[in-house]
């Protein structure tokens, strides 16, 4: 393995490497367990699932972004990294808003549900935020700004039950922009580990 110690070394990455590797496989076992609604319940439940996670990358993805943007010290390069950051990760979240909506016209998605919330004991992650709000080095490698794309990404708030929209969505968009998130970022954050040291 190459020493990549310091800032400013230049670090090698490549798509093709063992967890690269593993993710794929893992999203490909997991895509092929997927199907569609049965019935007018599970369009329901997905639906209002598809409106949780929208909710949710908009209020504590996004958010925990704009925390970090507006209380962190950071140079600008970084500044421009999160802004870009902040715009796809609030498209991910109306998008899954719109896709809910589609399924199920009847519902505003955008607004709370907490009737769902309680059901499927889906509480906010109030320890994870605090580490987020902490400093900048614990918000990037907790925030979902690097780490999370390429690796949790897939393994993940991921229903079975799905529409072929849906997946053309997350593989189209979601994962492809992640995959940004991962590749523009890597350098950076090692770079700015390395400054701490």
């Amino acid at each position: 393995m190459s020493d990549i110690r310091g800032k400013g070394k230049l670090i090698s990455y490549r798509d093709d490497n063992p967890i690269s590797e593993w993710i794929e496989d893992f999203r490909g076992k997991r895509n092929s367990q997927k199907r569609e609604p049965k019935d007018a319940n599970e369009r329901e439940l997905l639906g209002r699932w598809l409106g949780y996670r929208g909710r949710g990358e908009l209020k504590t993805i996004v958010g925990s972004a704009c925390y970090a943007y507006s209380h962190f010290d950071m140079d600008f390069e970084w500044r421009y990294l999160l802004a870009d950051h902040i715009r796809t990760e609030a498209g991910h979240g109306w998008g899954y808003i719109r896709q809910a909506n589609a399924l199920n016209p009847g519902r505003d998605h955008a607004q709370p549900d907490p009737e769902f919330e309680r059901q499927h004991g889906l509480t906010p992650r109030v320890e994870h935020m605090e580490l987020m709000q902490r400093d900048f080095l614990s918000y990037l490698i907790a925030g979902n700004l690097w780490p999370y794309g390429h690796c949790t990404a897939a393994t993940i708030q991921s229903i079975l039950i799905t529409t072929p929209k849906v997946l053309d969505f997350e593989e189209r968009v979601v994962h492809a922009e992640e995959r940004g998130h991962h590749d523009a970022i890597l350098q950076k954050l090692h770079d700015y580990v390395w400054e701490l040291i």
